[in-house]
Parts: C-alpha cells; structure tokens; sequence
C-alpha cells in the first residue's frame, strides 16, 4: 500500500475543463476571459488523475488510485503522480495545502 503523504491537493478554482475532439483540455480563467495561450492537454492518466482532485486529496491516495486502475506498480504511480502533481501546482492548475494550511509553490 501506498504510505500517505500530509499534503492535500485540488483543482484549482481557476481552470474549467473541455473536450475537444476527444482531447481534454485545461483552460486557465482570467478575470472573465479564458486564457487561451495556457491550454494544458491531457494524456488518459493525466485526464484520470485529474478527475480524482474535485475535493482535497493526498498525493498518496490519487497514486493508489492510479494502480489500481492501470495496474501501474506502486513505485511507478507514486513517482508519475508526485511529477505530474508538481507540473500543475507549478502552472497554479490546482492547489496544495498541508494540515497546517496553503503551501507555497
């Protein structure tokens, strides 16, 4: 079993998502406006990771998620989800925060 991490994380409030010709997309919204030079594309595990962030989850807890539905070793998921994680807390596409509150990117 996949140990739990202390860091929750969440789509952020943001971004909408669209399918466009069976590709799913990211787009972050300014103000009123979308921003349509920030477009994030989805692979299926990334499409699969981002449907489990609705509401506050660990790390830990999307990676057993992802072996589970991919039958991805433990190792594998953990590490793809920690890197994927980081891209969008990076790109301000979801946010994190500890027991203690938001942390910083």
């Amino acid at each position: 079993m996949v140990g739990q991490s202390c860091r929750l994380l969440k789509k952020s409030s943001n971004i909408i998502t669209r399918n466009i010709a069976g590709e799913t997309l990211l787009v972050p919204i300014s103000g009123n406006l979308a921003d349509m030079k920030s477009l994030f594309s989805l692979n299926e595990v990334g499409e699969f990771i981002w449907s489990q962030l609705d509401q506050f989850i660990t790390e830990d807890e999307i990676a057993q998620r992802v072996v589970n539905a991919f039958n991805a070793s433990e190792e594998e998921a953990k590490k793809d989800t920690a890197d994927f994680c980081a891209r969008l807390i990076d790109m301000n596409l979801i946010e994190s925060e500890s027991n203690n509150g938001p942390i910083t990117p």
